[in-house]
């Protein structure tokens, strides 16, 4: 279950290199301190024409306005996910490298967590995901 503060994407469509649509205030995943998290990123439509994608996820400083990545350190990310394979109900996960705590500790001047989506090769002509933070997510499968 994704609760609505954490999301990055909701159905957003994917036709070049972005941002997500929405950015994660780290000040939000205060209550979460040390438990263990990770990225969820679902195709939501079809991708068509491009190579594949890549996501990122990314620490970002600056106003809580923007979805700045130029100004952002990768955090993790996924390898490029072939078109083929970029069909609807397909899950990426990506894995948090630390806890909000070390994030806080490490990164004092970076205030959000924001998704990159890095299209391959032409654009595509169709594709959208929904993406969010899972918190507590199932670890025994």
């Amino acid at each position: 279950m994704q609760d609505a503060v954490l999301m990055f994407s909701r159905k957003q469509k994917i036709t070049d290199s972005a941002p997500s649509d929405k950015y994660i205030p780290l000040n939000e995943m205060a209550n979460h301190e040390a438990l263990p998290m990770r990225c969820s990123v679902v195709v939501t439509e079809d991708f068509e024409t491009c190579d594949g994608l890549e996501i990122q996820l990314m620490l970002s400083k600056g106003s809580n306005g923007e979805t700045d990545t130029a100004n952002a350190v990768a955090m993790g990310g996924s390898q490029t996910v072939p078109v083929a394979l970029l069909k609807a109900g397909k899950a990426i996960p990506i894995i948090l490298p630390m806890t909000f705590t070390d994030m806080v500790k490490n990164y004092a001047e970076y205030n959000k967590l924001v998704l990159n989506y890095k299209v391959n090769g032409s654009s595509a002509t169709a594709g959208a995901v929904t993406a969010g933070l899972e918190i507590y997510p199932q670890t025994n499968i």
